[in-house]
């Protein structure tokens, strides 16, 4: 344990030896561009290159920001930051594809699995706004044509230095992103429990040989920077490798890749998605110099998950840049509406919608679709309290289900493998997706991490803190659908870390850490209670006192 964890941070350490660098060039072009948003302004100017760029990110690629956590009341910040990001990691991706420094024509060196970040990579480099960006291109250049790819390669029984990349990145590029817009890390430790839970949870269940299996289609609704994928490569392919070998490793993440798909919102975390994939999946054999064969187009598409399919994409001022998205939208409806999904695995966001945010944030067809949620609890009497039933963890619950088990080509059972707020697990108002999860699922696993800080102390337990640096408690939620309960109410079991004596993050992370070999953790107990029931016990139900630590 103590090697492991050493050359774990001897990874960690690689890795941001290379995102700090990085980081500081893209800040330098970040700053760049703010300020010539500012000048634009300052000078009333309607009509510049930059203005259409500008135009193109706020309506085409950036339509909804608010989702994903975003303010639209100063656009410019977001704006220059996700330049900045797309830039850097559009070039990185070129540079790391093709093996040869990147200039300005980078673009048409672009991997063709990525047909939409060649686009975005054409629009930042036009002459017109390299003139603006000036010295930055240069230093981003420089900074990009130094980085040996061959550094952040894995060996084979190691840890992924990618995993850690982009935090590295983030620490530096904009260290305050986490409180302003939410943008919290899964921890890999959280990842790698829920991509053995998810595994082990297709063997038993599914009928299926795990994740290498190639008929298992893998969905992660709210991808981000692509860490729950990067965690099922991971898996992947350490276990191919130790069946056959870096050959059938090779050939098992090329088969991944055309059945691996991702939906994210923002383009800055889309391009960091596509990096980081692209790194995992290539080849792990070839010698170097060897170019490596093209993978399938990355299923990571850029889309809101929760906008109705079909919904029409808004047509921006660049023609070409608006024909791109076009095909990506089109690409990104045939996944959630026709694409079989038998695993579901992510973090979605989760925050308490205001009054008025369901439009903005969950957008009319999810509000539509999720108010089956809410006629049991006003059947039930309780209506009053579905005050605080809006939140957008719930959402993709519905979604989720929705894909599972309504959409066309729903294939009526699978796994889905969440983490979100706790809060759904007890409460009137979370009360009516218990039954809809009780009624649609023949097995649900839940890990209560807790952590609910804002809360205060709960049961006098003073000094537990949550998985994430957060204030919002969490739960691991694993729900299977496998058709052995013909028609009976799922069977429901419940873990606490309390009662495993875990109260502060880090046991609780090497607690996960754990079970992630086998995707399981002992001691749950069962929860027979009623369709709108709570996901936990009853307090005392099992006729012990809580222990007092």
């Amino acid at each position: 344990l103590v090697r492991s964890r050493g050359l774990g941070d001897v990874y960690k350490r690689q890795a941001r030896h290379l995102a700090e660098p990085l980081a500081h060039s893209s800040r330098l072009v970040r700053s760049i561009i703010r300020d010539r948003m500012a000048e634009l302004r300052d000078a009333n100017i309607t009509v510049d290159p930059l203005l259409d760029v500008h135009a193109e990110f706020r309506n085409v690629l950036y339509a909804h920001p608010e989702a994903g956590g975003y303010p639209t009341r100063d656009f410019d910040a977001l704006f220059s930051s996700a330049f900045a990001q797309t830039l850097a990691f559009g070039l990185l991706l070129v540079r790391e594809g093709s093996g040869l420094p990147v200039d300005a024509n980078a673009y048409n060196r672009m991997p063709a699995e990525h047909p939409l970040m060649r686009t975005a990579l054409r629009v930042l480099t036009q002459n017109e706004i390299l003139q603006d960006v000036g010295i930055g291109f240069t230093v981003l250049l420089d900074t990009v044509n130094s980085f040996a790819p061959a550094i952040l390669t894995a060996p084979p029984g190691r840890p992924d230095p990618i995993l850690y990349f982009y935090e590295d990145f983030l620490s530096v590029f904009d260290p305050e992103a986490r409180e302003r817009h939410g943008v919290y890390f899964t921890p890999i430790e959280v990842v790698r429990f829920m991509v053995g839970a998810l595994d082990r949870a297709t063997r038993d269940h599914l009928g299926l040989t795990g994740l290498r299996d190639r008929n298992l289609t893998i969905l992660d609704p709210a991808t981000g920077t692509g860490t729950f994928l990067l965690g099922v490569a991971e898996r992947v392919r350490e276990e191919a490798q130790t069946a056959g070998g870096a050959g059938r490793a090779e050939l098992e993440l090329r088969d991944l890749a055309g059945r691996m798909f991702g939906l994210e919102l923002l383009v800055g975390p889309y391009a960091v998605a596509h990096y980081r994939l692209h790194h995992a999946l290539r080849s792990p054999s070839l010698a170097a110099g060897t170019p490596p064969p093209p993978l399938p187009r990355l299923g990571v598409y850029l889309a809101d998950t929760l906008a109705e399919p079909g919904a029409a994409a808004p047509a921006g001022r660049l023609g070409f840049v608006s024909a791109g998205i076009t095909d990506e939208r089109a690409a990104a409806d045939r996944v959630k509406s026709q694409q079989p999904i038998l695993a579901i695995i992510g973090n979605p966001p989760y925050r308490r919608l205001e009054e008025g945010e369901n439009r903005t944030l969950v957008g009319d067809w999810m509000d539509g679709v999720w108010d089956d949620l809410k006629a049991p609890v006003r059947n039930a009497g309780k209506g009053g309290q579905l005050n605080t039933f809006p939140e957008l963890s719930v959402a993709f619950w519905r979604w989720a289900i929705w894909k599972m088990f309504e959409a066309d080509n729903a294939p009526q059972r699978g796994v889905i493998a969440m983490i979100t707020n706790r809060k759904f697990l007890t409460g009137w108002p979370y009360a009516g997706l218990r039954q809809m999860m009780r009624q649609r699922f023949d097995r649900i696993e839940v890990i209560d991490l807790r952590g609910d800080i804002r809360r205060g102390p709960r049961a006098g337990i003073e000094a537990d803190t949550g998985v994430f640096d957060i204030q919002v408690g969490t739960a691991i939620t694993i729900a299977i659908a496998d058709g052995s309960r013909a028609g009976q109410p799922a069977e429901v079991v419940y873990l606490d870390s309390w009662a495993e004596g875990l109260f502060a993050r880090t046991p609780k992370l090497h607690w996960l850490t754990g079970g992630a070999a086998t995707g399981h953790l002992p001691n749950a107990v069962p929860v027979n209670r009623g369709l709108l029931d709570d996901f936990r016990p009853r307090p005392f139900g099992n006729g012990e006192w809580p222990s007092i630590r």
